[in-house]
């Protein structure tokens, strides 16, 4: 082969290397789009997740865990009386 044909095909392939290297930042620019969208929607529904979780779920466990630690607090004694305007007593059960 002579020197035009070789140095026609090494300008092609740099060429070549050049259009696939314009092609791959590209890519990898949607690529790194795509990423942070992903990453935003999974953060909101994570949020969203635990929020309705919480609220559905967790929050009736919290009210039934404190009223099991302190009793005392949320169930006054039983023999109380109370006096209607009537000044008749009735002990509340």
């Amino acid at each position: 082969m002579n020197k035009n044909n070789l140095l026609s095909i090494k300008i092609e392939q740099i060429q070549t290397k050049m259009t696939l290297h314009k092609l791959a930042k590209t890519n990898m620019k949607r690529l790194s789009r795509v990423m942070y969208m992903g990453l935003i929607v999974g953060l909101v529904l994570s949020s969203l997740g635990f929020i309705l979780w919480y609220h559905k779920v967790q929050r009736w466990q919290d009210i039934a865990i404190r009223k099991e630690a302190v009793p005392e607090a949320n169930n006054p004694p039983e023999n109380k009386t109370d006096i209607k305007d009537d000044d008749d007593i009735v002990e509340v059960i």
